[in-house]
């Protein structure tokens, strides 16, 4: 259902149509072709915001604001923002990307030859917010600097603040050696030998890749338990013991006659897994989201490093050059050449219970910022 349609014609000339739907059938097929034509991150595909409404939004009573904005004089979308209105802790709506704690970046869908000046995202947001449904308050958060190797405009639309999140990624070079002895210390590559050397004398070592659906799910049960053992042995909360995100995470990975973006893979030890990595295949990159290894013994083979190892050298064989570690400022991320990059949050303000709200976080901020200096 389309909601709301509005034209706009800025002093440059250039006439744009803002479109808000709430059911995403309405506009999938523009979504899609955006994509394809375009730049985007996982999270904000077509096929990961379809699975999340399903598993995640539509049972925590979030509705959908599907933003397109539309070249008018062309006809052409050239960009979406897949925003949801969801209630807070604390009963207060709230308007965000589509996230709840899965989504590890926040960008627009953008369409490849739309490169808009400060002035114009700045004059769009504006009439955007003007036309949001009705909410206390606008956070959001991980916002990434680049899409793909193009600038987020979305960082030129309203002021921001550098998160506390950073994330990692990585490009290959051309010859899987050179990665080893240009981008890995000397101490890295010594001490990956010592550990490969010292696995590989507990059997034959593989690497499994759950092609099918039948393998990919059975993967997916092992990572499962290993990441349910791992956490209650640390005494942490586990997401994945929420039903509803298994659910999430099931639906991404190999299904019959479906295309989806996540991919499962294992280390095996005479053909038994004891290391997982579960991410997301997305426009020749690769996204890291959650790993598991066996405890006990099997942890004095550091078999998670190892599994990162193995994946990057399956993927660089296929052609894939870009690693994305996602977020998380993890120190095997470095050791493995991963370069650190910061992370930007906006929050704004549309009632007097979300103005207290977004001012208790700035006055918080503020309060770590003075004291990080002392």
């Amino acid at each position: 259902m389309r909601l709301v349609s509005a034209n706009m014609n800025f002093m440059t000339g250039q006439d744009y149509k803002i479109e808000i739907f709430s059911a995403l059938d309405d506009v999938a097929q523009r979504w899609i072709n955006l994509e394809r034509r375009g730049h985007a991150s996982p999270f904000q595909s077509h096929a990961w915001c379809r699975a999340h409404y399903a598993h995640l939004g539509r049972p925590k009573d979030a509705a959908l604001s599907l933003i397109m904005v539309v070249d008018s004089a062309e006809g052409k979308d050239v960009m979406l923002l897949p925003l949801m209105l969801s209630p807070d802790e604390g009963g207060r709506r709230m308007i965000s990307f589509i996230d709840l704690g899965v989504s590890d970046y926040a960008a627009p869908v953008v369409a490849a030859d739309f490169t808009p000046d400060a002035k114009l995202m700045r004059d769009l947001w504006g009439r955007i917010v003007e036309l949001l449904p009705r909410a206390d308050y606008l956070a959001f958060d991980k916002i990434p600097e680049k899409i793909a190797e193009r600038t987020n405009p979305l960082l030129a639309a309203f002021p921001v603040e550098t998160a506390v999140l950073k994330s990692y990624d990585l490009r290959f070079p051309e010859c899987w050696e050179d990665y080893h002895m240009e981008i890995l210390s000397h101490r890295t590559r010594k001490n990956l030998r010592q550990r490969w050397r010292k696995l590989k004398g507990r059997g034959e070592t593989g690497f499994m890749h759950g092609d099918t659906p039948q393998k990919a799910q059975e993967l997916f049960d092992i990572l499962l338990r290993q990441r349910r053992e791992r956490f209650a042995e640390l005494g942490r909360e586990e997401i994945l013991n929420r039903p509803e995100y298994v659910d999430f995470y099931r639906s991404m990975i190999a299904s019959d006659g479906e295309q989806t973006p996540g991919i499962i893979t294992a280390l095996t030890v005479d053909s038994q897994p004891i290391a997982l990595l579960y991410g997301l295949l997305y426009k020749g990159r690769y996204f890291m989201l959650l790993s598991s290894f066996e405890g006990g013994e099997w942890g004095h083979y550091s078999p998670g490093l190892l599994m990162v190892e193995s994946m990057m050298q399956w993927l660089h064989g296929r052609g894939i050059r870009e690693y994305d570690f996602t977020i998380g400022s993890e120190p095997y991320k470095l050791k493995l050449g991963g370069q650190e990059h910061s992370l930007y949050e906006h929050m704004q303000a549309f009632s007097l219970q979300g103005r207290c709200l977004t001012g208790a976080s700035s006055a918080k901020k503020t309060i770590k910022s003075l004291l990080g200096k002392n």
